[in-house]
């Protein structure tokens, strides 16, 4: 290719071409628009028009109030999720980012936005609960609000992301179970013959979720090749739109790619 400046070049079979990066991806990477044309003016024309369209649609878009980036975010969510994840989505949009940042505009989202609702839901928190949201609660948050930002970036709502500083994990590391206490919990379970507890054992023995766990049906079970398949999970969500409060799940598990675990043929 020739060049002619501009981000202009021509081309080998004659046509001329013009870049322009028309967004930015997550990472802040330029995504080019390619347009031709047989002649150096009238390709240098497009590109010019298009730069001036493309401030018009920016211009109209930096108008654009967060609550109505929420309601595009969770519109296009809806069928690139799990329902469960989508239902968790709209749980966090609604009782904090929504009634945080509806009045903003997408444009002028600032880190001390972000600070502000963390400082406010902490303190609302303590009143009425008398303790602090958890540090994974304060995460789940401002990744779906990570989320939402970079939804509005592809779009052209925004051009840069604020930073959002992640509060450290306080929490204290569970204590583990030693074998002599696993063994006792396990012998105590089977001695008292309720059927209801065997779910215990095979947690402990498999490290299954909860549930994964109440999704098992007997025909997952092998018990001539003593072992388990673990393919489907069970959740109670909320039922958005239903006429009841909640509703039962059963979709895929979140680990796609399980093995089949053995059963220990004593515990028969």
């Amino acid at each position: 290719m020739s060049k002619k400046g501009e981000n202009i070049t021509k081309r080998k079979d004659g046509r001329w071409e013009a870049r322009v990066i028309k967004g930015r991806d997550c990472s802040g990477k330029a995504k080019y628009k390619y347009l031709y044309a047989f002649s150096y003016q009238d390709v240098r024309q497009k590109k010019n028009d298009y730069i001036k369209n493309q401030k018009v649609c920016a211009d109209k878009k930096s108008d654009v109030l967060l609550d109505s980036l929420f309601v595009e975010f969770l519109a296009r969510k809806r069928y690139e999720v799990k329902e469960s994840t989508y239902v968790r989505y709209h749980e966090i949009v609604d009782m904090y980012l929504s009634p945080a940042f509806h009045h903003i505009k997408v444009n002028e989202l600032s880190s001390r936005h972000i600070s502000e609702l963390l400082n406010t839901k902490l303190n609302a928190h303590r009143k009425k609960f008398g303790g602090e949201l958890s540090p994974k609660r304060m995460c789940d948050i401002l990744s779906v609000l990570k989320l939402v930002l970079k939804f509005g970036l592809q779009e052209g709502y925004c051009n840069h992301i604020p930073h959002v500083i992640t509060p450290k994990n306080t929490t204290t590391e569970p204590k583990m179970m030693n074998g002599d206490e696993q063994s006792k919990l396990i012998n105590c379970v089977l001695a008292s013959n309720d059927q209801q507890q065997i779910g215990i054992v095979l947690a402990l023995c498999t490290g299954l979720r909860i549930g994964e766990l109440c999704a098992l049906t007997w025909s997952d079970v092998n018990l001539n090749e003593n072992y388990i398949t673990v393919n489907k999970t069970i959740q109670r969500i909320p039922d958005r739109g239903g006429e009841r409060l909640t509703k039962i799940l059963i979709s895929s598990p979140k680990s796609r790619l399980y093995p089949k675990f053995c059963v220990n043929t004593e515990m028969r």
